[in-house]
């Protein structure tokens, strides 16, 4: 009986150790374009690990310390705990959707708003019996709006409803996803030393990261790619920028975008969006002389390529990060679609609302600020500028988000990918090494066969 539970205890030690270190899901599966490391800390032997863990004085002590992750990770779980006890304490009452709610109006329905906000801390005036929408309300819905990704006009609209009556389950879920998805990340992060760009596509969003506490020194909206198009999870290293850029028409936008309207009105549509036809060595080609009913998406030898200005899709400015998907960050000439609450309009890539601060940043550079950038606008060519070192950018996807001052933020799941997450975790783990992180002795030994 010894024997078992000392075989029960040592596999439950690894099954706990494995999913707090590299998560309980692995995202290779899911992810075709991940590309983030997993595997076990470098120069340290496994059953080296496993016998320290033992011996440890406490086994959280120990985790706590051969897991680096970080300021980010540690404020979520904070908020994780912080819902949880919500959720014990009942959670938070349904507010009757009714009529759009504005400041100086008073419902009935004012009473329930006024105690679901401050459940969660939005509304901080203990008066909750007022059936009269005033200031504080209206400043706490701004804050309960500026935390759910909602216009934050102070209004109680259809949106917003929907927003508070999200139940506290579902908001335990999505930091729990995020949790999850945080671990699978862990080796990178714990590798930055200096700056690090973060995309976080479902709450379209850029920020730069000051490590080694996290702290975000540019923040700034985004779009992202549209359902149908969406934005690849990878990482990358921003290698150069380009003032004035061009830009190729990417093969699935020219097949199914670009050509149809080509072969209806070549020279309307080249002329109206600036852009020229090319051949593989980049010569203008005579759109006037083809024959553009024997031309389809099996037998287009050309270029399509935008000329540099503020009409061109990537506006003025692009951040190169070479990757096998076209995906970069850049500039729009399309600003009033950053006011948008949902940002998903791009085909892939992401545009950035202030590039030129961003560009500012990553150059890190005396001679490169956001004047000197701008100032090259006036000659209407190309400018690569390369970072004198590397910087690293993680496109990420997490639907939770609790910041330093322990304000937790919730965002859409616009790509609809936390249910399946989520069923995952609720499954029996699986400890995949043999592709990961180890050889198939490791996955056999460990994986409780």
């Amino acid at each position: 009986d010894r024997a078992d539970l000392e075989q029960l205890a040592t596999q439950s030690l690894i099954r706990m150790g494995y999913q707090q270190r590299y998560g309980k899901v692995n995202p290779n599966g899911s992810f075709p374009a991940w590309n983030y490391r997993r595997e076990h800390n470098p120069g340290t032997e496994r059953s080296r690990t496993i016998e320290n863990a033992i011996a440890a004085p406490s086994l959280t002590g120990f985790l706590e310390n051969w897991i680096k992750r970080g300021a980010i990770y540690t404020n979520q779980k904070r908020g994780l705990a912080q819902y949880r006890s919500i959720q014990k304490a009942g959670g938070w009452e349904t507010v009757p959707a009714g009529a759009t709610l504005h400041e100086g109006d008073s419902d009935p329905s004012v009473v329930a708003l006024r105690r679901r906000l401050l459940v969660t801390g939005d509304l901080t005036e203990p008066q909750v019996d007022s059936e009269t929408f005033d200031a504080n309300v209206q400043q706490a819905v701004v804050r309960f709006q500026e935390r759910h990704g909602l216009g934050a006009d102070g209004v109680v609209g259809p949106a917003t409803y929907e927003a508070l009556n999200v139940t506290v389950e579902h908001r335990i879920d999505q930091l729990r996803a995020s949790l999850e998805r945080m671990r699978w990340v862990l080796d990178e992060v714990r590798e930055v030393t200096d700056k690090v760009v973060v995309v976080n596509v479902a709450s379209a969003e850029v920020a730069v990261l000051q490590e080694p506490n996290g702290t975000a020194i540019f923040r700034s909206r985004a779009q992202v790619g549209k359902p149908y198009r969406q934005t690849p999870i990878f990482k990358g290293n921003i290698q150069y920028l380009q003032v004035n850029p061009t830009w190729t028409v990417p093969p699935t936008i020219l097949r199914n975008d670009v050509l149809p309207k080509l072969k209806q009105d070549a020279d309307g549509y080249l002329a109206s969006k600036h852009m020229d036809l090319l051949d593989q060595q980049g010569n203008r080609v005579d759109h006037t002389k083809l024959d553009w009913s024997a031309i389809g998406p099996r037998n287009f030898p050309y270029i399509v390529r935008q000329r540099p200005g503020p009409w061109n899709a990537l506006g003025q400015v692009k951040f190169i990060f070479p990757n096998p998907h076209f995906v970069f960050l850049h500039d729009t000439p399309s600003r009033a679609l950053f006011d948008r609450p949902d940002r998903t309009f791009s085909s892939g890539c992401i545009r950035v609302e202030r590039p030129f601060e961003l560009a500012e940043i990553v150059l890190d550079d005396s001679a490169w600020d956001k004047a000197s950038l701008e100032a090259l606008l006036e000659k209407e060519s190309p400018r690569n500028i390369s970072l004198q070192t590397d910087m690293p950018v993680f496109i990420l996807y997490w639907t939770a988000m609790v910041e330093a001052d322990g304000t937790a933020r919730f965002f859409k799941d616009v790509y609809q990918r936390d249910a399946k997450l989520l069923a995952a975790m609720n499954k029996a783990p699986v400890l995949e090494l043999a592709t990961s992180i180890g050889d198939q002795r490791d996955t056999d030994s460990l994986a409780g066969r």
